[in-house]
């Protein structure tokens, strides 16, 4: 199969790499991680780029080139946020990917990291999609959306005082969409396509989002064909860095399996 010509003007700074040994015709999506940017899947993307898929890669609503370094600066960019009215994080992310879907032709495999693995979600059941084939999620999506902020913002983000902390919780967990959230996710997931092929990677010493949050997702009521592994001792997103080898090869093998069973 030859390579596709690149498919360009893409919505929110999108990219389309074309795979220099193109195989497959579905389109590998990649959503990135929050407090990422389209960047920050460059592996994740060598690896499918390989084994000769076609990859698209995206800036979400507030990724970080828009997260100032200062402290003060990003707090303001939250409050603007509030203060205009605008969309929490879940809903604009997922329609942002609904946005990127729609430009492009033919199937798609959705790759997600972490949080902004809801908006995966809210395309498959929310929006309806039916050229969405299979799913990747990497450390997401999760449950416990309260307690997974609380070690974002107490371990990355390093906020020490107890008072700021609680704050700065309660201000990220309703703009990311936490009112509601288990309800939306559970409504979402009863609404995606019966016997969809999904993979789900975790990590055993994730601080920031337990095994037992996304563990709690899958729980929900739904009719996934799932597959799951966990990679022992990596942190948060960790898999394929302390991992390579055995992530490219459970991507692969995953991939195979998605041919030749169909979804």
């Amino acid at each position: 199969m030859n390579a596709n010509t690149p498919i360009t003007n893409l919505p929110f700074e999108g990219e389309y790499l074309c795979s220099p040994s193109k195989k497959h015709s579905e389109i590998v999506v990649f959503i990135h991680h929050f407090g990422g940017n389209k960047k920050s899947t460059r592996r994740h993307q060598k690896i499918l780029l390989e084994a000769g898929y076609d990859c698209v890669t995206f800036n979400l609503y507030y990724h970080s080139f828009d997260a100032d370094s200062q402290f003060s600066h990003r707090l303001m960019k939250l409050i603007r946020h509030v203060v205009t009215g605008h969309k929490n994080f879940i809903e604009t992310w997922t329609d942002q990917l609904n946005s990127v879907l729609d430009h492009l032709p033919g199937e798609k495999i959705l790759f997600s990291l972490s949080s902004p693995s809801t908006s995966a979600v809210g395309v498959l059941g929310g929006k309806q999609r039916k050229d969405v084939k299979a799913w990747i999620c990497d450390s997401g999506p999760f449950l416990d959306a309260w307690e997974c902020f609380w070690n974002y913002n107490a371990v990355l983000a390093r906020i020490s005082n107890p008072l700021l902390l609680a704050a700065i919780n309660t201000t990220s967990f309703i703009i990311f969409g936490g009112l509601g959230y288990e309800r939306r996710l559970r409504r979402w997931i009863s609404e995606t396509p019966k016997d969809f092929p999904v993979l789900s990677l975790r990590c055993e010493k994730d601080q920031l989002v337990p095994l037992r949050a996304i563990e709690k997702f899958f729980a929900l009521p739904h009719s996934f064909r799932l597959s799951t592994h966990l990679f022992n001792g990596a942190e948060h997103l960790g898999g394929i860095k302390t991992h390579f080898s055995d992530y490219r090869q459970i991507l692969i093998e995953f991939l195979q399996d998605f041919r030749q069973t169909g979804s």
